[in-house]
């Protein structure tokens, strides 16, 4: 199992990702957050249909039933993506909703709905926030005993957090959404202001929250673009979910575009995204969530969406991309594979960059990594 544990100096070439596949475009990272609800299943079928594996962060509180979604099937929606093959991280346990202020001062899921302010404050202690996410595996292991021994199971160490593109994947590799929460307005409120040299304390929360998770040996992970309603403000805003073509076109245009500092609205980014990390190169990380795709008061997700989702698929296949998982981000080490100066592996959660190409074996049970000029590269700190 991978732990978070690099600075990085060049691209990690892919080299055993899809044996019998030609040279590729570019890797795209399906991820889905704020599951498992009813909605999960047929994303998931859909994703199955194609052999293609998603990352899902998951929140328990919907195991629970308290989620305020459609989830009397959530229990059913994580069983079938642990079988499946899929990525299973943490998103905390309720969304952070324990911090917002809702419909009469309560902080359920319900009443923050009502209320709408999720992005306000949303972040307050982080000593106290970060619980929340222990209390997620806790919640998981109650539902399913045995969920430790899935080895896509991985929430105990590829986190994401909610409504921030935080990005804690090597020392050098580390980014923050400074416009994502506030003290005060709304982000999409037009009184808010946002300084990123100055961010809100919420803001600052949040990062603290992401340096005590990446000493705990996660790995966080953002996004480059957001797969959401062209019109969030209409009254069934999944109903303009993007269309799977020029959503297509969105991806290719964000290819080593550095997508994370400039995609919109402003509480989506990522201002200090390191633009010139090279393992981020032919890399796409696509958020999306899965109450985009069922039929309900956001609008008609799954007769709409489901059918978009499929096609998109289909059609970034045909394009030459390939799909992989999170937990995949930064290639494995294999033996009897050729390596060129400059590329990255990953073995036994120690991240290493190869200083001159040679060729990686395994003599009796010791690898031979040292003697061919590869370098390890030190475990981070959140500092």
């Amino acid at each position: 199992m991978k732990k978070i544990t690099s600075i990085v100096s060049s691209l990690l070439i892919p080299l055993s990702f899809n044996a019998a596949a030609t040279e590729h475009k570019a890797t795209i990272y399906l991820t889905f957050d704020d599951g498992p609800i009813n909605a999960s299943i047929k994303v998931i079928e859909t994703l199955n249909k194609h052999n293609v594996k998603g990352s899902f962060f998951f929140n328990a509180w919907h195991l629970d039933g308290i989620g305020d979604e459609n989830e009397d099937r959530a229990l059913e929606a994580l069983l079938l993506a642990l079988n499946t093959g899929h990525m299973v991280g943490n998103h905390s346990y309720d969304h952070m909703v324990h911090n917002c202020d809702g419909l009469n001062g309560e902080n359920t899921a319900a009443a923050c709905n009502a209320t709408g302010m999720h992005n306000v404050n949303s972040y307050r202690d982080p000593a106290y926030d970060y619980t929340y996410f222990p209390l997620n595996l806790a919640k998981f292991e109650q539902y399913i005993p045995n969920i430790t021994s899935y080895p896509n199971y991985v929430a105990d160490q590829f986190a994401r957090l909610p409504y921030t593109n935080g990005w804690r994947v090597a020392k050098s590799f580390k980014a923050d959404g400074l416009c994502a929460t506030s003290d005060d307005y709304l982000p999409w409120d037009p009184n808010y202001v946002c300084d990123p040299d100055n961010p809100s304390n919420s803001s600052s929360n949040a990062m603290t929250l992401s340096d005590m998770l990446t000493n705990d040996s996660y790995q966080l992970f953002g996004w480059d673009l957001d797969w959401a309603p062209e019109n969030w403000g209409i009254e069934m805003p999944a109903n303009s979910l993007t269309e799977p073509e020029p959503f297509l076109a969105y991806v290719e245009a964000s290819i080593n575009s550095c997508a994370p500092v400039t995609i919109e609205p402003v509480n989506s980014k990522a201002q200090n995204f390191p633009c010139d990390t090279p393992l981020h190169k032919d890399k796409v990380i696509v958020l999306t969530h899965e109450f985009l795709f069922e039929d309900g008061h956001r609008g008609m997700g799954e007769t709409k969406n489901i059918p978009k989702l499929d096609k998109f698929l289909e059609l970034a296949l045909q394009a030459g991309y390939v799909f992989d998982t999170l937990d995949n981000y930064i290639e494995d080490w294999a033996p009897d594979t050729h390596y060129q100066a400059g590329d990255h592996v990953n073995h036994q959660g120690t991240i290493y960059v190869a200083q001159k190409d040679h060729f990686a074996q395994m003599i009796g049970h010791r690898l031979c990594i040292q003697p061919y000029g590869t370098t390890q590269i030190q475990r981070p700190t959140g500092n």
